[in-house]
């Protein structure tokens, strides 16, 4: 368990959130990382059956939308960018499996 913690937090979230913001503007990705909060959420509702509230799921329906919004917005500038976007997401998510294990 121990080891996934370290992966995630330590390996995976940092190399992905610099690959993507290289490939992505700074502002974009400042944004997406807002996502960190969704995933941490999510996952603690599937795998520990954490109950959400309705000002829980009200606040991460927002952050969702925006994150769904830059990608869609990204595209429009290069597959490379939305590339760096959604690896930035995909730091967002290591980090939330992190949050979520320990």
């Amino acid at each position: 368990m121990l080891a996934s913690i370290a992966l995630f937090g330590a390996v995976v979230g940092p190399v992905t959130l610099a690959w993507g913001q290289q490939h992505t503007s700074d502002a974009s990705a400042s944004l997406m990382l807002t996502l960190e909060a969704v995933f941490t959420a999510g996952l603690a509702r599937l795998w520990y059956h954490e109950t959400l509230g309705r000002r829980v799921n009200l606040a991460m329906a927002p952050l969702t939308l925006g994150g769904m919004a830059l990608v869609l917005d990204r595209a429009e500038g290069g597959a490379l960018q939305t590339l760096g976007l959604l690896a930035v997401m995909a730091a967002t998510a290591a980090w939330g499996v992190d949050n979520t294990l320990s």
